[in-house]
């Protein structure tokens, strides 16, 4: 198996130094002449153009300020989930990464087979394709929920595939309540939400990583915890739910793949803040990352 390439290989391929008798730098080579110096090049016709490919995208961005997309910021989400705790009303954050958009694209904007290619890993994430009814409930989330984390990663599976999804479903997502896929963890860095929820209110953590969690977490000195609920896939999510009745709870970590984003939901339905907490929890159960007091 070839060795990956490095970013100084990538860089000297960029300048034309690949090795043509090597495929997979032609391969790279390739791949850099279509993702952009091609599409350039259709639309030059016999000319050439002094500038090179960034300050073209760079002077074409300035022409559609108006076609971006302002996303919610990590202390906007805070004070709006803080309003819903005061309130005492139900709120749910959900997150879109490439497992729940590619199960979004299963029989829509890809086909089954093409979407078992690009998630081999996608059945890690609670979800075995194909699994068109996943897929539909992922829809129902993405419409009920008040807010959705989406990727601004430029990379296939990710903001181009989220915005090829959201012309397919007709999603008016100049108007949605949108943030980033990652703001579980700016939430984490920028702010004190979780210390603050995990002192003063009743928590109920959510995933297959919930009860190591909660050991950790209590071991810190957070006693809010009121227990946890496994989460295996998204076949168990109505077990998941009934595991939680029994809970008074004010806010629900959850932590379980791509389930997360139809359970967030239907717990807000019960009046619960529920919030897609992602592999932060990972991090905090393994912990290689603290929630400081």
């Amino acid at each position: 198996m070839a060795e990956p390439l490095t970013e100084l290989d990538w860089a000297r391929i960029a300048k034309g130094g690949f090795d043509t008798g090597n495929p997979l730098e032609m391969a790279a080579a390739n791949g850099l002449f279509k993702g952009g110096e091609e599409v350039l090049q259709e639309h030059l016709g016999e000319t050439l153009l002094n500038a090179d490919l960034r300050t073209v995208i760079r002077l074409g961005l300035n022409q559609l300020d108006e076609r971006r997309i302002s996303l919610v910021t990590p202390h906007e989400v805070v004070d709006r989930i803080d309003a819903a705790l005061e309130t005492g009303k139900g709120y749910t954050l959900i997150r879109f990464g490439d497992g729940e958009l590619l199960t979004l694209a299963q029989d829509s904007v890809l086909t089954t087979e093409e979407v078992r290619l690009a998630g081999l890993w996608l059945h890690l994430s609670g979800v075995t394709t194909p699994d068109l009814d996943a897929r539909d409930k992922l829809i129902e989330a993405f419409q009920s929920a008040d807010m959705v984390g989406v990727p601004t990663s430029r990379f296939m599976t990710y903001g181009p595939l989220f915005l090829r999804l959201a012309s397919y479903y007709q999603w008016p997502i100049d108007t949605l309540p949108l943030t980033s896929s990652v703001v579980n963890y700016a939430m984490f860095e920028a702010t004190d939400f979780y210390q603050r929820v995990l002192r003063i209110r009743r928590v109920l953590l959510m995933g297959n990583r919930s009860a190591q969690l909660q050991r950790v977490l209590e071991s810190e000195g957070y006693s809010s915890i009121v227990g946890h609920v496994a989460v295996n896939g998204m076949s168990a999510v109505p077990e998941a739910l009934h595991e939680a009745e029994p809970y008074d709870f004010d806010v629900a970590l959850v932590a379980a793949g791509i389930p997360a984003c139809v359970l967030c939901p239907m717990l807000r339905e019960r009046g619960k803040v529920a919030i897609d907490f992602g592999h932060l929890a990972d991090a905090l159960a393994d912990q290689r990352v603290r929630l400081a007091q």
